[in-house]
């Protein structure tokens, strides 16, 4: 009687313990999850449901389902690498989908600081082609000032003529150490003064000396 007291006891801290371990897996995954469904798509949601599986699975061990030391540990084993998993595509996906994970930045000899979010399959444009692209213009503290997705409508130029600002130029058609976008591409440009709108300004919305932070996609 003793003995399987002892082995009932030792069965529930180690269900405890897993229970434990299920429970911080899920509770990571459902943050993760809320932050980024909306914005990541099907993987991400995905990765969500699979975190639900997680927290359910845990919760049917702490009540005592199925309570088999080894059938436990390798169902423990399943889900712990299948939550792990799913949190890596709910970071990769987000770190595709969103700019602002997009910590990489190059920065060139003009001072052009550039990442690629999302690299083109597409052609290259050469100086003087007209182009349209896509855009979003923050202000480093975060707000916004333009957007041509609020619009519905990208922005048709000619680049390198001159009828952008220089970051656009560079930053589109790239330099010696700046390799240009390709069609379908979506680069984020961080401008410094002298290739923006330098100490002037712009539109009362943009102050002078102002760092401007743009999401480009050429399409």
């Amino acid at each position: 009687q003793r003995r399987r007291e002892k082995k009932n006891s030792e069965e529930k801290v180690l269900v405890l313990r897993e229970r434990k371990g299920f429970e911080m897996i899920s509770t990571r995954l459902s943050r993760v999850g809320q932050q980024l469904i909306g914005t990541s798509g099907q993987k991400v949601r995905a990765a969500a449901k699979v975190g639900s599986k997680v927290r359910a699975a845990g919760a049917r061990r702490s009540l005592g389902v199925n309570v088999n030391g080894n059938l436990l540990s390798r169902r423990w084993a399943t889900n712990f690498v299948i939550g792990v998993c799913a949190l890596n595509i709910c970071c990769t996906s987000a770190s595709n989908a969103n700019g602002e994970t997009c910590m990489d930045l190059q920065t060139s000899a003009t001072g052009l600081q550039y990442c690629d979010i999302v690299v083109g399959d597409g052609k290259a444009p050469v100086k003087g082609q007209k182009i349209e692209a896509h855009y979003e213009g923050k202000l480093t503290n975060g707000k916004k000032f333009d957007s041509s997705y609020d619009r519905g409508s990208p922005l048709a130029f000619s680049v390198g003529a001159g009828q952008v600002i220089k970051g656009w130029d560079l930053g589109i058609l790239g330099a010696d150490d700046i390799p240009p976008m390709k069609v379908g591409g979506k680069r984020k440009l961080l401008i410094p003064p002298q290739l923006g709108y330098g100490d002037r300004g712009a539109g009362g919305v943009i102050p002078g000396g102002a760092t401007l932070d743009f999401e480009v996609e050429l399409v």
